[in-house]
């Protein structure tokens, strides 16, 4: 599918769904489903689209901080944009802690320490509203745009930066691929051309669906009761994490920036055997939901994960009319982080109708 100009407003988060929204918004009948529950967000890429596309009321949700403040500046706000003066209080002069530039200086020059230290302290100032949650996304789409690979790991471009110079640490960063070298260049750039850029495509993905669109930060659990109203017209996209793909632990780094403190680490409960009792309590807190598009895989080599027609059984005692499609030709897999072939995975969404 060709990526929409609107979808170059999210964030290139793990497991995006960008490439799929045409296939999961054909399950929908627009005429009947009026309303999108989402209780893990994300990247908020199919979110977005039943917003702009298909003129749905989003009510949508995810733990993560960086998800967060992509819900609310895309999703729940119907209006509120990015002014150039919003880009210039971001450089304003503070008293902060210094928190990246003592936590995360490996990652980032000291020029661009200092300036996510003041940035990311200029937000917290803000008072809360739609402009706080556009700026933290603004800077979360930067610091993703600016680091190797989109994430937190690669370090030795900015060691050879600051040891022996941007010529040779470009001369290296190239001879591994031609994006590195371009991400290092970004790296050293001053901020504001490039948030000015990043700040245009913002603002052409935020739209007025005339919907009263909420937004939540809290566990699953929290989140479904909140639901409980909606029947016939709502349809529940459901992408949760895939088993042993990952923690999500690499979105912590800027949890903290955005915070300005250290966070606990968190366990995630699909990477553990009680991830089927989870998904059974999850059917049952959703049965009032009138469509299920359920998104999965798994390593196919992986015994102890739920493949695709264990999955479609668990959720057929639920839902007996529910079906299931593996998606093919996928651009990204759950292993690529490893640098593994996509083959070596399956993604598939389930459907399940009342």
């Amino acid at each position: 599918m060709k990526k929409l100009d609107f979808q170059s407003a999210t964030i290139p988060y793990l497991g995006s769904k960008k490439r799929q929204c045409s296939t999961l918004a054909s399950f929908i009948d627009p005429e009947k489903h009026k309303t999108l529950v989402s209780p893990f967000a994300g990247g908020c890429s199919f979110e977005l689209y039943a917003k702009r596309k298909l003129s749905m009321r989003i009510f949508s949700n995810d733990w993560s901080l960086v998800s967060f403040v992509s819900q609310k500046a895309l999703l729940e706000n119907n209006g509120a944009r990015i002014s150039p003066n919003d880009i210039y209080s971001l450089f304003k002069e503070n008293e902060n802690s210094g928190f990246v530039s003592e936590n995360y200086s490996k990652f980032f020059t000291d020029e661009i320490c200092g300036f996510l230290d003041t940035a990311s302290e200029n937000i917290r100032r803000l008072p809360e509203g739609y402009k706080k949650h556009l700026l933290s996304h603004l800077l979360v789409f930067y610091i993703l745009h600016i680091l190797p690979y989109g994430k937190f790991g690669c370090t030795s471009d900015i060691r050879n930066v600051k040891a022996r110079g941007m010529e040779t640490a470009l001369a290296e960063a190239a001879r591994t691929s031609d994006s590195r070298a371009s991400k290092l260049l970004k790296s050293v750039q001053h901020p504001l051309p490039i948030l000015k850029k990043l700040a245009e495509r913002i603002n052409a993905a935020v739209t007025n669906n005339n919907e009263n669109n909420k937004a939540y930060c809290e566990d699953a659990f929290e989140f479904l009761p909140r639901t409980k109203d909606f029947g016939k017209e709502s349809v529940m996209l459901a992408d949760p994490p895939y088993f042993e793909s990952t923690s999500y632990d690499m979105y912590r780094p800027i949890n903290e920036i955005i915070l300005g403190r250290k966070e606990k680490k968190q366990d995630s409960v699909f990477n553990g055997k009680e991830v089927e009792a989870w998904f059974e309590r999850f059917f049952n807190e959703c049965q009032h939901i009138d469509l299920w598009l359920i998104t999965y895989g798994a390593k196919i080599d992986e015994p102890n994960a739920i493949h695709s027609e264990e999955f479609l059984k668990m959720v057929k005692k639920h839902r007996p009319k529910a079906k299931l499609l593996k998606l093919e030709n996928f651009t990204w897999s759950i292993n690529s982080l490893s640098g593994k072939s996509p083959r070596e995975c399956e993604e598939f969404i389930v459907i399940a109708e009342k």
